[in-house]
């Protein structure tokens, strides 16, 4: 199967369009003694974020980016094609 770009991923009604968009925002940040982050309210309402949202910090480019992680939900209906028969879990391996 083949991989689908972005424009080709079907619409989820549970994952706004500006999340799969490149915004251009800037706004800065001061780690904590505890190494916390407070992410601005202007940021956080710009993307959606909800308290107690987990984000998955990726590297990128000599620094982190930010991405919402899915809830199972959220991933439903992206790969319409898949076909499930034959899954196998760790279950069933011994």
């Amino acid at each position: 199967m083949a991989l689908m770009t972005l424009s080709e991923r079907p619409e989820n009604p549970r994952l706004p369009a500006s999340l799969l968009e490149p915004q251009d925002m800037s706004a800065t940040a001061t780690i904590s003694t505890e190494f916390q982050i407070a992410i601005l309210k202007a940021v956080r309402d710009e993307r959606g974020w909800l308290p107690g949202q987990k984000l998955a910090l990726v590297p990128q480019d000599g620094g982190v980016m930010l991405v919402p992680v899915p809830e199972l939900d959220d991933l439903l209906g992206i790969l319409p094609d898949a076909d499930p028969s034959g899954y196998r879990d760790r279950g069933d391996r011994y």
